[in-house]
Parts: structure tokens; sequence; C-alpha cells
């Protein structure tokens, strides 16, 4: 049985770290994570990334608190579809039952 896992980097948030953790300092740069796991009995996408719309209007998707405290750095190819088709997945790909 041949399990593949693949990671990629849909976006970056970057704010005060102390926003994230007691007594963080400084600013701190997270990416945003998405895996695609492909199983012998399907594949299992775990988390999505960062909504297309944050790269253009990331209050409208987060909310002004949240897109005040921190910076979105999510281009244009960066969101998740993208990173699929990339490596020759469909991003509308659903498993028959």
């Amino acid at each position: 049985m041949t399990v593949k896992l693949y990671a990629f980097t849909c976006g970056t948030l970057t704010g005060e770290f102390a926003h994230l953790m007691e007594g963080g300092e400084c600013d701190i740069t997270v990416p945003i994570p998405v895996f695609l796991i492909e199983h012998p009995s399907g594949r299992a996408l775990f988390d999505t990334g960062l909504h297309p719309d944050c790269q253009h209007h990331p209050a409208r998707r987060l909310g002004s608190r949240l897109a005040g405290l921190f910076r979105i750095d999510f281009k244009p190819g960066e969101e998740v579809s993208a990173q699929l088709e990339a490596i020759d997945r469909d991003p509308a790909y659903r498993l028959a039952h």
C-alpha cells in the first residue's frame, strides 16, 4: 500500500507574536499549510488554506479585527485549487460511493 503526502503553503500571515503566544515579541510570519493525502482508498485534503477573497479583501472575509491584526501575503496561484492543478490533481475531485 502506497500513501503519498503533499504539503503546500497557501499564503502567510504576519503579525505581532504576542497575538499568538503570551510573552511573544516582535513580528512573526506563519505559513498557512494545506496537506493532500493520497491513499489507495481515495484522497483527503486537510485544511484548505485561506479563502481566495483574502487576496484582495481580507477584512470582508476575516472581519476587520483579524484583518487588522495580521498582514496577509496571499497571491494568485497560491490558493489550494491552483496548487492541486500544479501537481495535475483535479480540485473538483470527489470520491464516488
